[in-house]
């Protein structure tokens, strides 16, 4: 036999049994990832290890503690909000939770004061998670935006608002168009823009289209598929002109 036949002799055992449970698709040859699986065990083990004197150990834990996508281990990762000192762990407990795709009731209330950590980082994971939860007040977010002294968090909190357009009043938008950071004034004109309720401010979109920093006037160009026909045709004319290559490119897509 040649070396060609020899193969496929060889391999037929292999898929023998699948074959016989079916034809031998897409599915059946290249199947997806395996299922990571935590045992109770594990994640006990893990919670253990949140009570090391090592910080980085514990840094582990909670990583692996937040990718058990369980509901046991998200608690564990939630009570530690209460026991932990260290502002690197504190944002690092956040930052897990952020990314979790758990919830609990009573958690906005237990995020709220770290909202006004004295550390940068525990407050920006703070306004990430705060604003993704269910029944949050925009007004602790547009707060934040007015006060907080740190770029990076307003950012932060205005990109929640933002992703949150439906639940933030149009005048808390309006209020951030003219800030002086440009990501801010991008996020606000972008939240304000998917609300229903923007066609009377077609004078103040045409005149940010005009001269606003150019991530607003990105936005206003990917959004215009979004206006409302009066608004897109006072707009499209202005940022068809537009002198940056990738604005006008936003309008073209």
């Amino acid at each position: 036999m040649g070396p060609l036949i020899i193969k496929y002799v060889a391999l037929f055992p292999l898929f023998l049994s699948s074959f016989q449970e079916g034809p031998l698709t897409h599915e059946v040859l290249w199947p997806g990832p395996y299922p990571v699986i935590y045992s109770a065990e594990r994640i006990a083990l893990q919670r253990d290890a949140l009570e090391l004197g090592d910080r980085d150990a514990r840094l582990v834990a909670l990583r692996q503690l937040r990718a058990a996508t369980d509901e046991t281990a998200f608690e564990i990762i939630l009570g530690r909000l209460g026991q932990e000192t260290d502002p690197k762990m504190v944002a690092a407990v956040l930052a897990e939770l952020s990314r979790s795709p758990f919830q609990k009731s009573g958690m906005l209330t237990d995020i709220v004061p770290f909202i006004t950590h004295r550390s940068e980082d525990v407050r920006v994971w703070a306004v990430s998670l705060y604003g993704r939860l269910d029944g949050m007040d925009p007004n602790v977010l547009l707060k934040c935006l007015g006060e907080d002294a740190s770029q990076v968090v307003r950012e932060v909190a205005a990109e929640r608002l933002c992703t949150r357009f439906a639940d933030v009043p149009l005048p808390g938008f309006k209020h951030f168009w003219g800030d002086v950071n440009a990501r801010v004034q991008a996020s606000m004109v972008d939240g304000a823009v998917r609300r229903p309720n923007c066609a009377g401010e077609m004078t103040a979109l045409v005149d940010l289209a005009r001269s606003a920093a150019i991530p607003v006037r990105l936005v206003l160009a990917a959004d215009i598929p979004l206006q409302p026909q009066g608004v897109s045709s006072a707009l499209v004319p202005v940022l068809v002109g537009d002198a940056t290559a990738s604005v006008r490119g936003a309008l073209a897509t």
